[in-house]
């Protein structure tokens, strides 16, 4: 599985995670969706993955609201000048996208890196 997390800010990260967090209908759809339509939302978030390499809709499980809120806080992403101090780099947070989103099958739980991210 490719994904060019080439353009990804940690902006987009921030309001991936916002959403993946505090809104109820995104949720809904990041589960159900099909993987094409899933492939278009993650390129919002300026993810490019190809719909192939998603798992389908009944192998996705996502993280609590308060896991996604608790990655938010960490990384502290609620702070509008941190998020966009560096944004003309690709940010090293993408990836949590991909997780959260699942472009990649979750090999371990959010709980899990969160303590090791530490």
């Amino acid at each position: 599985m490719a994904a060019d997390f080439r353009s990804t800010t940690t902006d987009d990260v921030h309001r991936f995670l916002a959403q993946a967090a505090y809104d109820g209908n995104f949720r809904k759809r990041l589960k159900s969706m099909d993987e094409k339509v899933l492939a278009a939302e993650l390129e919002g978030f300026n993810v490019l993955v190809h719909p192939d390499d998603l798992p389908p809709a009944d192998k996705r499980t996502l993280p609590t609201r308060q896991q996604c809120q608790a990655l938010i806080a960490m990384f502290g992403l609620n702070d509008e000048y941190a998020r966009s101090l560096y944004d003309y780099n690709p940010s090293r947070l993408a990836p949590l996208i991909l997780v959260i989103g699942h472009a990649m099958p979750l090999v371990a739980t959010v709980d899990s890196e969160v303590a090791a991210a530490g």
